[in-house]
């Protein structure tokens, strides 16, 4: 997330994804009224300024602040959970309740949709499967 986010830029770049569980369409964003700083597990800060995008199935458990549902979601989502032992979920899902705690206190408003993603150029569509001759031919 970037320091500074103007409302009359795009909000969301076209590859962005949903910030809770990557989903690759993101379709609401939430506007922060101020941003909050996070001490991270390795000891830095991090500083979160810019709104929070949400996909379709994150952006009603976010809207209705239910923060167990969004978290299990996120969890299963998460790029280290089927690699990590108990104690390691534990530890990465009572990180992300804080930080969706602090989220939570700073969103402002309802969601706001986001445009739809611009179509993609017809040379980056994947090709189509032709069938495939049978051995009876």
């Amino acid at each position: 997330m970037s320091p500074s986010y103007d409302p009359t830029e795009s909000p969301v770049p076209a590859e962005a994804l949903c910030d809770f569980c990557a989903a690759t369409e993101p379709i609401v964003l939430f506007p922060q009224k101020h941003g909050f700083t996070m001490l991270m597990p390795d000891g830095t800060r991090h500083r979160f300024e810019d709104p929070w995008t949400a996909c379709a199935t994150c952006a009603p458990l976010v809207e209705n602040r239910q923060l167990h549902l969004l978290l299990d979601r996120a969890m299963k989502k998460h790029p280290a959970y089927w690699d990590a032992n108990r104690q390691q979920r534990r530890f990465i899902r009572a990180t992300l309740k804080k930080m969706y705690q602090a989220m939570y206190d700073s969103i402002v408003g309802r969601p706001e949709p986001l445009p739809a993603p611009p179509p993609r150029p017809f040379h980056e569509l994947p090709p189509k499967e032709s069938p495939q001759p049978s051995a009876d031919d």
